[in-house]
């Protein structure tokens, strides 16, 4: 594997090399990237074509931004993509507008497996779990860190009624931020109806969003996450940011039609 995010010297000669043998061994017809700071970058610099690369959203808006080095990766990757995918209008502009092709860039939105996630009941199992009694359950399933405004999910639950509980997962957290979640809770009066659990298993998530009554995104930017979908699939509120990409995908938009001129 490589890094994200930087790709320097010897290791852009050594990453080609092994990811072009891995190619060919494979007899590789399509080479598709999910992500373009990384994976993007190394589709391109095996120098293999027809490649795909498909943007997520803080890829384009974010970690592609923070440098000179990363924004002249993302001009080659992408400009150099046989095909180039998003799940909103909004990111596919933000996509072209870093150097992807208009006319060979697509909104393809990511589909959700709706006999996972649908409506049901929540074993009392679960419930018991979390000890949270009868109250109403707030969800929010995206990592605990600044890009999500945790503290500020932590502060709004301070405005809420007193039966009302917030469930986070510790997956994927930022330490550091954690630790200032963590403290913030603690000297809060509202510390006896968060819950903090470890990872939970992919087959256990939809017993989550169904015994929410509200699941709650707020990143400050994104594509269209994939909690937002499961959520509605199982028929559960959802309060979020409000984004660009975020109702495009409720309104008829036709994925495959060109993306929509950069304005």
């Amino acid at each position: 594997s490589q890094p994200r995010r930087v790709i320097r010297g010897t290791g852009i000669v050594a990453a080609r090399r092994r990811l072009r043998a891995l190619l060919a061994a494979t007899h590789t017809d399509v080479l598709h990237a999910h992500y373009l700071t990384g994976y993007g970058w190394l589709a391109r610099l095996a120098g293999f074509h027809p490649y795909v690369i498909t943007v997520w959203g803080s890829d384009v808006f974010l970690t592609a931004r923070e440098s000179l080095q990363a924004r002249v990766w993302a001009r080659i990757a992408l400009g150099g993509a046989d095909r180039v995918t998003a799940d909103s209008a909004e990111l596919a502009r933000g996509a072209v507008a870093l150097g992807a092709k208009a006319d060979r860039t697509r909104i393809v939105q990511f589909g959700v497996e709706t006999e996972r996630f649908a409506p049901g009941e929540a074993p009392a199992t679960l419930r018991e779990r979390l000890a949270i009694g009868g109250r109403r359950v707030v969800f929010a399933p995206r990592s605990i860190a600044p890009l999500y405004q945790t503290t500020t999910v932590i502060d709004a639950l301070a405005g809420l009624p007193s039966d009302v509980a917030l469930v986070m997962s510790t997956a994927n957290a930022d330490p550091g931020y954690l630790e200032t979640v963590q403290q913030r809770i603690d000297r809060s009066a509202v510390r006896d109806r968060v819950r903090l659990v470890s990872p939970i298993p992919h087959d256990e998530m939809p017993d989550y969003y169904r015994l929410a009554g509200v699941v709650l995104s707020i990143p400050e930017k994104e594509g269209t996450p994939g909690s937002i979908r499961e959520a509605m699939a199982r028929g559960t509120s959802v309060v979020a940011s409000d984004l660009p990409g975020r109702p495009e995908w409720l309104s008829g938009l036709d994925w495959a039609a060109p993306v929509p001129a950069v304005s």
